[in-house]
């Protein structure tokens, strides 16, 4: 990881592990890293609209279909 954090979340999503969010030594983090097996590199994702640490996250596929509804 680019960022030393604990208190994080973690998912796996399409080939892919996501650590979210969590703590450094000082505050909690906004941001989000992605880790991609095939190049052994980890990038950042995304921010979070505002840090967050000891949370939780869960992947909920939804189809294509329930996206038209």
């Amino acid at each position: 990881m680019k960022v030393v954090r604990s208190a994080l979340s973690v998912v796996a999503y399409d080939n892919a592990i996501y650590a979210i969010a969590g703590k450094n030594d000082t505050s909690s983090l906004a941001s989000v890293e992605v880790y991609y097996e095939d190049t052994n590199e980890w990038e950042f994702a995304a921010y979070l609209t505002s840090a967050r640490s000891y949370l939780g996250t869960a992947v909920v596929p939804i189809s294509p279909s329930m996206l038209n509804a």
